[in-house]
């Protein structure tokens, strides 16, 4: 899932989290019309004031929406979507500290759940990563791997093979043509 834009906040037009949310992480987090409050466990409430106003008028500056999307209980950290005008983030958002580690797409987790792993396929917006993978047994995270290619590349993952190997999978774009990258067929 690629950074948020204006566009796909759009699609939440109240502005307001899921039911199911809001009695898990109750007391953790608070939503008052464009700002979302999150209270981290043992450290100070961060508030994140965005303007969804701004962004349905095409005030370029002033867009912004911030939505809680995801709770990572198993490292105790939330998601923030932070949705621009064009491009955006997510926020990895320590629920012990309110420590805050960024990145291009929800991360997912490995399979014992102490590696992160995100994703940056962006077209459009400028890219600090091709592929890049944090500790998640830190806080806040450390990067403990980043890939950013040369040419033009499109990775996905099938998914985990175990916490230390990837499937993946890249589409590479050069002046001589497009082929795809695998493990088993390198460049």
């Amino acid at each position: 899932m690629p950074a948020p834009t204006r566009r796909q906040s759009n699609a939440r037009k109240d502005n307001v989290e899921d039911a199911a949310c809001r009695t898990r992480l109750n007391g953790l987090f608070a939503r008052k019309a464009d700002t979302l409050t999150l209270m981290p466990e043992g450290g100070k409430a961060e508030a994140y004031r965005g303007s969804r106003a701004a962004c349905d008028g095409d005030d370029i500056e002033k867009c912004g929406v911030y939505d809680l999307l995801r709770d990572f209980p198993a490292i105790d950290a939330f998601v923030v979507s932070k949705s621009l005008y064009e491009c955006g983030e997510y926020q990895l958002v320590s629920r012990r500290s309110g420590n805050v580690t960024v990145t291009s797409e929800v991360p997912r987790l490995s399979p014992s759940g102490r590696c992160l792993l995100s994703i940056d396929n962006s077209d459009a917006c400028e890219r600090k990563y091709d592929v890049a993978i944090w500790s998640a047994q830190s806080d806040p995270q450390k990067l403990e791997f980043r890939y950013k290619a040369k040419p033009y590349e499109n990775w996905e993952v099938a998914g985990w093979d175990a916490d230390d190997r990837l499937r993946p999978r890249a589409e590479v774009s050069t002046d001589k043509g497009a082929y795809i990258r695998t493990p088993s067929a390198p460049p």
